[in-house]
C-alpha cells in the first residue's frame, strides 16, 4: 500500500551528468583554442595556424604554427646567422689563444724587486760632515773679528791705565768673552741645524729615487700583465657581443570563455524539485492529522455522537470517504 499517489523527484544519474559536463568542457576548450589562435600579419611576414590532426585518445585537435618571413626579413635573419657563424669562428681563434696564455703565465723573471730601503744610507756622517762645514764657515768670519775685537779693547784698556788683574779689566774681558761665546755659540746651533737640514734633503732624495724605481717597475708589470690579458680581454668582448636577432611577433591576448558548469544547474534543479516535493508532502500530512482528529471527535463524543452520527451520519461519512480516498489506497 503507497501513503502517497504522487512520486519523488528521480536523483540525476551522476555518469550522465559527468559525460554532459566532459562533452561540454571539450566543446569549450576546442572554442577557446580557435578564439586564441588567430593568423597575424605584419610587415616582417605572417603566423598562421593550421590543424595538423587529432589527438587519438581525446580528439582534440593539434594545431601547428607557422611563420614566414617577409624576403626582406628573412634575407636579414640569413645574413645576422652568417655573420654568428662567422663570429664564432673568430671566438675560438681567440679562445684558442686565451687557452695558450693561461697555460703560460706570466714570466716575471727579469723584472727586479721593489725596493724599501728607505733610511739606510749613512746619514750621521753626512750630517757631521754638514755641520762640520757650516761652523767652519761661520768661525772663518768669526776668528779675525774677535781676534781685531779682543787686540782693540787691550789697547783701549792700556790707554786707560786699565791694568791686568784690576777689577775693570776682568769686567771688560769677561764681557768681551761673553759676546764672544754668544757668537761662537750661535754659529754651532746653525751648524747643527743645517747638517739636520742636509741629512732631511738627503732623506727625500733617497726617497724620490726609490720612488722612481719602484715606479719604473710598476710601468713594466703593467705592459707584462696587459700583454697577458690582451687574449683574454678579446674573447670576453667578443663572447658579451649583441646575438643573432630574429623579428618577434607580437604576443596576442589570449581570451578564454569558462566552461558552463552543467552538473551545478542539474543538481540545483534536483534539489528544487525535491524542496517542492517535500513542501507538498508535509501540507498534505498537516491535512490528513486534521481529518484524522475530526473523526476521532466523532467517534468518541457520546450521545451528541449518536445523534450527530443519525443527523449528519451520511454526509459525515461521505465527505470523510471523499477525502480519506484522494490520499489513500487500498
Amino acid at each position: 500500500m503507497g501513503l502517497f499517489k504522487a512520486d519523488p523527484p528521480e536523483a540525476p544519474d551522476p555518469q550522465a551528468t559527468a559525460a554532459a559536463q566532459g562533452t561540454l568542457n571539450k566543446e569549450t576548450a576546442n572554442y577557446n583554442n580557435i578564439l586564441n589562435r588567430y593568423d597575424t600579419f605584419t610587415p616582417y611576414g605572417a603566423q598562421t595556424w593550421e590543424i595538423s590532426g587529432y589527438d587519438p585518445v581525446t580528439q582534440a585537435p593539434l594545431y601547428q604554427q607557422y611563420i614566414d618571413l617577409s624576403p626582406e626579413a628573412q634575407a636579414t635573419v640569413d645574413q645576422n646567422i652568417t655573420n654568428a657563424r662567422d663570429l664564432s669562428k673568430v671566438q675560438n681563434e681567440f679562445l684558442q689563444n686565451a687557452r695558450t696564455t693561461l697555460a703560460n703565465p706570466v714570466d716575471l723573471s727579469d723584472v727586479p724587486e721593489y725596493q724599501y730601503n728607505i733610511g739606510t744610507g749613512d746619514y750621521a756622517t753626512q750630517t757631521k760632515q754638514a755641520q762640520d762645514a757650516l761652523y767652519g764657515k761661520q768661525t772663518a768670519i768669526l776668528d779675525p773679528q774677535y781676534t781685531q775685537f779682543e787686540d782693540k779693547l787691550n789697547t783701549k784698556l792700556a790707554n786707560q791705565g786699565i791694568n791686568l788683574g784690576t777689577e775693570a779689566y776682568d769686567r771688560a774681558i769677561n764681557n768681551y768673552a761673553r759676546q764672544r761665546d754668544f757668537a761662537y755659540g750661535n754659529a754651532r746651533n746653525d751648524a747643527i741645524l743645517g747638517g739636520y737640514n742636509v741629512q732631511n734633503q738627503a732623506f727625500n732624495q733617497d726617497v724620490t729615487k726609490n720612488n722612481a724605481f719602484n715606479s719604473a717597475i710598476d710601468k713594466t708589470l703593467g705592459k707584462l700583465f696587459a700583454a697577458n690579458n690582451q687574449p683574454l680581454n678579446q674573447y670576453a668582448a667578443l663572447t658579451t657581443g649583441s646575438q643573432v636577432n630574429v623579428p618577434q611577433f607580437q604576443s596576442t591576448q589570449t581570451s578564454n570563455l569558462p566552461p558552463i558548469d552543467i552538473a551545478s544547474m542539474i543538481n540545483n534543479k534536483y534539489q528544487g524539485d525535491l524542496g517542492a516535493y517535500n513542501a507538498s508532502v508535509s501540507g498534505s500530512n498537516n491535512l490528513l492529522g486534521s481529518l484524522a482528529s475530526i473523526a476521532l471527535g466523532a467517534a468518541t463524543g457520546g450521545l451528541g455522537g449518536a445523534a450527530l452520527g443519525g443527523i449528519g451520519g451520511g454526509t459525515l461519512g461521505g465527505n470523510a470517504g471523499g477525502t480519506f480516498g484522494k490520499y489513500f489506497s487500498y
